[in-house]
């Protein structure tokens, strides 16, 4: 009987920590597709019809480099999404900025994401430097230096809309906060080609996700009561 109970207990903790183990996908981007076909939508500003937008490899790869007037950028609305310190929100992306063409430190290369409090963080992702953020003074907030020449692994965490941790190849880069302000009061991602005027840019695009990932200890839970059980 005892032993039926402790069983018992076990199948239902087990059942009570699954869903904590799993990440909640709210949209993922695949590039074997344009993103419009994903449901993604596209902001495009191309007066001269100079994009050269193109497939290749499962790779979504943007040309602007014929002009700077050309922005081109694909939006998600994540509804009323509200993470949590048990489930933060994920933000990831796998791409690579080829060429840009602009400011040192700048280039139009943008994952964006807006918070419901209309507030904002905006990476810019150059071919060897990710920045995100700038003061009063026009002087970059967070820096991180990338290898130049092949894709990487980017990753956001947010438990709040407030703050953010920022990672790059599963190497933590650096943390920050929300700031500035956003069109709208809906949580909402970007990425693209976000500045008209002045940058151009060559990128290529794997991936971007949106999910409600589980914080760590529900996972162990799960991972334990599995081990106890096949003892």
């Amino acid at each position: 009987m005892m032993r039926s109970s402790l069983i018992a207990s076990l199948v239902y903790g087990i059942v009570g920590a699954l869903p904590l183990c799993f990440a909640e996908i709210l949209v993922r981007y695949d590039a074997d597709v344009f993103p419009e076909e994903q449901g993604w939508e596209r902001w495009l500003f191309d007066p001269d019809g100079a994009e050269v937008r193109e497939l290749s490899d499962s790779t979504l790869r943007l040309d602007t480099r014929a002009s700077e007037l050309i922005s081109d950028t694909y939006n998600f609305y994540l509804g009323n999404v509200e993470p949590s310190e048990r489930n933060p929100l994920r933000i990831s992306w796998r791409m690579q900025t080829l060429e840009d063409h602009g400011d040192l430190l700048l280039t139009d290369v943008v994952l964006f994401l807006a918070a419901p409090t209309s507030q904002a963080i905006e990476f810019i992702i150059g071919t060897d430097t990710v920045t995100e953020g700038l003061d009063r003074g026009g002087r970059v907030l967070h820096e991180y230096a990338i290898d130049s020449g092949m894709a990487h692994d980017y990753e956001i965490l947010t438990a709040n809309f407030q703050t953010y941790s920022f990672w790059v190849d599963g190497e933590f880069a650096f943390t920050g906060e929300f700031r500035g302000s956003a069109w709208g009061q809906v949580p909402r991602i970007a990425f693209g080609d976000a500045i008209v005027g002045t940058y151009s840019s060559l990128s290529a695009w794997d991936f971007v996700e949106a999910a409600l990932v589980p914080e760590p200890h529900a996972c162990l839970l799960l991972g334990t009561l599995l081990l106890w059980r096949c003892r």
